[in-house]
């Protein structure tokens, strides 16, 4: 990071300006004509291009984490409560710690934006292309871990692309993504209406996203992003989430509080890095297709939370994740758990985490009867504990773990899932296998580091199942 270059500007930056605004006043240049419709950055309020939402790279990245916690609230609460609803619900909580006082819904379309922080659209380099056995006028290309059927010769290695991920919603008005219209349309329960991206197969190739030359969209300012940047929010792409079950449905407490971790998996397509971690210990379980859940004990205030992926319920006759905790007693054992497992003295917080799965969620793939929990994450102030430390009752309720060595590409990863049996019902196809490491967190050679996990999801499942 360095100084901007605009002498009367103070922020720091990786290029040379932090804005165009900046840009043009040292260079004396004039903004386009349609500068009359430029709007202030939605982070240090300098003017900036009608399309964007912030001027710069350095400032969408400042101002992630408030933006993403305002997505996950909005994404969750207004399927149940209605727009109106969800602003009076803002309005009572501003600057609790509920909502951080972060929540913001007077945007232009807000009901436009991405609903989490996974990285939907992104700036990606063509790493390889490949033929298609027995097709002439489709090949194989290769982004990140990912393969994707693209027509022939569009495309050469080393070419500047937008990769979108499976579960993109696009918005088939916009003349770019019009041609998806005609393999199908969903409106979500936000009101988005577009096609949503999911995996397919061509000549027996599996594609998984679509990927459309960068030169398209004129939006993205080059000179700001790198390969694998983020725009998502740039272009406006929403995840695309199915209408949540009415067993799943409840009264909202809040938010999930931030001590409480997110169980989301990163798929091995996007972190390949990790298959170089073989020298430490990892543990296959299977990836089960429902709903995750949290249950979580405060030791100091005695506070009992039963949360969806994003929000904290209040207990409610007839919601699935507070039977749950009622039939398995789940309050009463994680407190007896502080206060007598070996290894959990002088812990304040203690949080189980796992997939609620069975009749009325997900279609119920496995085809059960009742609904079910499985245990894949204990959280103990903030540390994810290592299987060898969870108490017996935990380990009762576990993720089946599998028998499998650790794969050393991606191509090895998910061929391992394509055909796999579930342990839970042996006649159907497993959603794929997630590996757990002995260490909760795993350094990249980058410099960076991971949570200590990652997922392969079987494509013959996803396609089977229609994911």
């Amino acid at each position: 990071m360095s100084d901007c270059q605009n002498p009367s500007c103070a922020n720091q930056t990786r290029t040379k300006y932090c804005s165009q605004s900046c840009a043009a006043q040292v260079n004396n240049r004039k903004y386009p004509k349609r500068t009359p419709n430029r709007r202030p950055c939605a982070q240090c309020g300098e003017q900036s291009l009608p399309e964007r939402v912030f001027c710069s790279k350095l400032c969408r990245e400042t101002a992630r984490p408030a933006r993403r916690d305002a997505r996950e609230a909005q994404r969750d609460l207004i399927p149940q409560m209605g727009v109106s609803a969800f602003r009076e619900l803002l309005a009572g909580l501003s600057g609790h710690n509920t909502l951080g006082g972060q929540l913001e819904l007077t945007r232009e379309t807000p009901e436009r934006r991405d609903m989490s922080d996974r990285k939907l659209a992104t700036i990606e380099t063509v790493a390889e292309i490949h033929p298609i056995p027995d097709a002439d006028a489709i090949e194989r290309a290769r982004i990140r871990g990912w393969d994707v059927v693209v027509r022939r010769g569009d495309f050469q290695v080393g070419d500047r692309v937008v990769y979108f991920e499976v579960d993109s919603l696009l918005d088939i008005t916009d003349p770019r993504f019009a041609f998806l219209g005609s393999r199908g349309v969903r409106t979500d329960a936000a009101g988005n209406r577009g096609h949503v991206l999911k995996t397919a197969r061509l000549r027996g190739q599996y594609s998984q996203g679509l990927v459309l030359p960068l030169a398209e969209f004129p939006e993205v300012d080059n000179s700001l992003l790198g390969v694998s940047d983020d725009v998502t929010d740039v272009l406006g792409v929403v995840k695309w989430d199915a209408p949540v079950p009415a067993c799943l449905a409840g009264e909202v407490r809040g938010m999930r509080p931030s001590w409480i971790p997110k169980t989301d998996e990163e798929r091995i397509q996007n972190i390949v890095a990790l298959l170089d971690a073989n020298f430490l210990e990892w543990t296959p379980t299977e990836k089960i297709d429902g709903t995750s859940a949290s249950f979580a004990v405060d030791r100091v205030t005695g506070d009992f939370h039963v949360c969806s992926r994003n929000l904290d319920l209040l207990e409610q006759d007839g919601n699935t994740l507070w039977a749950i905790a009622s039939r398995l007693d789940v309050k009463r054992k994680l407190l007896a758990d502080l206060e007598y497992h070996v290894g959990l003295e002088g812990t304040n917080t203690l949080v189980l985490q796992g997939e609620v799965y069975g009749e009325g969620i997900q279609g119920n793939p496995l085809k059960l009867r009742g609904q079910h929990f499985a245990a894949f994450n204990l959280v103990a102030d903030g540390v994810t504990l290592p299987r060898a430390h969870w108490p017996e009752w935990v380990l009762g309720t576990s993720v089946p773990v599998l028998d499998l060595s650790y794969p050393k590409t991606v191509e090895e990863a998910l061929a391992q899932v394509e055909t796999l049996k579930s342990s839970i019902s042996p006649d159907r196809l497993a959603e794929g296998v997630v590996w757990r490491c002995s260490q909760a967190h795993v350094a990249l050679p980058s410099g960076s580091s991971v949570r200590g996990s990652w997922k392969a999801v079987s494509s013959k499942y996803l396609l089977k199942n229609d994911r």
